[in-house]
């Protein structure tokens, strides 16, 4: 079986709420992803260009498979529209095991 340290969280930040709805909708679909929460309104802060740039943003927390990465990076940065899309990605050690159970049965059921 796989092991939590073969699962990933990606943490994906849009700036609003029916950007990531349509980004999750097609990772799952796609099965890039097994499951995507979104988390609203968070305020961010960052370097752009010389400024410091502030906006309120969703974070897209993707639950994934290592070997499905990749692939869901560049779906991402298509779909994404900042120029250098926010693609962090994780692994999901110490994790539930009936959730990482159900998790590969979304990636290789048969």
């Amino acid at each position: 079986m796989d092991t939590a340290t073969d699962f990933r969280i990606a943490y994906v930040s849009v700036n609003s709420i029916e950007l990531a709805t349509h980004i999750s909708r097609i990772l799952v679909s796609e099965h890039l992803a097994a499951c995507c929460s979104l988390i609203q309104n968070t305020l961010a802060f960052f370097q752009w260009e010389n400024s410091i740039t502030e906006r309120y943003e969703t974070i897209i927390m993707i639950k994934t498979h290592k070997d499905k990465v990749d692939e869901l990076t560049k779906r991402v940065s298509e779909l994404h529209h900042d120029r250098i899309p926010e693609i962090i990605t994780v692994s999901m050690q110490e994790s539930s095991v009936p959730y990482l159970k159900w998790m590969k049965t979304v990636f290789f059921a048969e």
